[in-house]
């Protein structure tokens, strides 16, 4: 028996595209849980598992959106196939490998889905990944009984399919992708812009940044820039009073001590606005750029210019707005004349009026599969939401 759990907000989108499939499913060893009125989709898919605990011989529970069409009549049973394996967690139709962010199509993106856009087919349609999309999985038995969505620290409707695989590899356990026939019609975008960074900001916390469990390679490298005395626990600090060895340097200034492509993350806290602007501004970012491995994550924060926290420090050099990383993302056709290496936006966000936080990824190498960021928000900010 499998339990299906399923938010709906619009009832004609949920009536017309997820019902009639899960109808049919629900004659076939599954049952539903429709729930409405949810502030937090945490919260929601929590009740789903507390409904599943209480189930006897339960196979799985299935969470998916209300406008994803499963038409695959085989879908119960390859779930099933794949839960045969104790070490397999979670199952979803498209994930990826190397993510940085909630903006996890920015990896290496691994598994197809049909969409109301175009179909997305990636190659190994059958693989592990660190993490698959809401917007259709599945969790195994083993999953409902020893993890559940954190909805203390998230908020709303982003993160919770980031959230959960992590949590599974973190125990050891696996996150697949399986070949299903679906269709997503989703309108696109990302809903409320705003919670997605904020919700961003605790997913990298919590598994990108800080925690050392997270099931990456180990021997990672994570480097901050001017960590200065108090420079995050196991990251090495390029730092020009700090730094230890090659590390003592000014990141301004020559070619930094890492081959290319071989830094996982970089962390830069407070330290752009000392850098001057023009060459050296430049010359940082595209280094920051070389050193990363392809969906590699450099996160930024610095003051919002024009607040009085970017202009009253004299030893402030540069200044930096949203409008600043358009150089550095390909929006403005002047970074094509500098020199400047492109960076994908994972996200963007204003933290008290006055500081700006910028998650970069570096995309991946050119002759691989180009991501659908297209697909997945033409636009991946706005500036009156970053602003807001």
């Amino acid at each position: 028996m499998f339990l299906i759990g399923v938010c709906v907000g619009d009832e004609s989108v949920y009536g017309s595209v997820a019902q009639p499939a899960i109808e049919t499913m629900c004659s076939h060893d599954a049952i539903v849980l429709e729930l409405r009125s949810q502030n937090s989709i945490h919260e929601a898919y929590n009740v789903v598992l507390a409904k599943a605990r209480e189930l006897d011989g339960l196979e799985g529970v299935i969470f998916l959106h209300q406008d994803l069409e499963i038409r695959d009549v085989n879908f119960l049973r390859k779930l099933r196939q794949q839960f045969l394996d104790p070490t397999v967690a979670v199952v979803g139709a498209i994930g990826a490998v190397g993510v940085q962010s909630l903006s996890w199509w920015l990896g290496e993106i691994r598994g197809s889905i049909q969409e109301t856009r175009g179909l997305l087919n990636f190659p190994s349609s059958i693989s592990d990944v660190e993490m698959v999309d809401g917007c259709c999985f599945a969790l195994s038995p083993w999953s409902v009984e020893h993890l559940a969505f954190d909805s203390e620290r998230y908020i709303g409707f982003h993160g919770y399919d980031a959230d959960i695989c992590f949590a599974a590899r973190a125990a050891g356990k696996r996150v697949v992708v399986e070949t299903f026939e679906l269709t997503h019609q989703t309108k696109g975008g990302f809903g409320d812009y705003s919670e997605f960074c904020r919700n961003n900001e605790v997913f990298r916390s919590k598994w990108i940044l800080d925690n050392a469990e997270d099931g990456r390679p180990r021997g990672a490298l994570r480097v901050e820039i001017g960590g200065g005395k108090i420079c995050r626990p196991g990251w090495l600090n390029l730092d020009h009073v700090h730094g230890e060895g090659t590390l003592r340097r000014r990141a301004e200034v020559g070619r930094w001590p890492f081959e290319s492509g071989t830094v996982h993350s970089l962390f830069a806290s407070h330290v752009l606005e000392h850098i001057p602007a023009g060459d050296e501004r430049i010359h940082v970012m595209n280094e920051a750029w070389r050193v990363l491995v392809p969906s590699g994550s450099f996160e930024i924060r610095v003051p919002l210019f024009p607040e009085a926290a970017a202009v009253a420090d004299p030893t402030h050099l540069s200044f930096w707005m949203p409008q600043s990383f358009d150089y550095f993302t390909g929006r403005s056709k002047e970074s094509a004349d500098y020199g400047i290496k492109v960076w994908e936006m994972a996200s963007m966000v204003v933290v008290d009026g006055w500081e700006l936080r910028v998650v970069l990824i570096r995309p991946r190498e050119p002759d691989s599969l180009p991501v659908p960021a297209r697909y997945w928000g033409s636009e991946r900010f706005m500036m009156d939401e970053v602003l807001r």
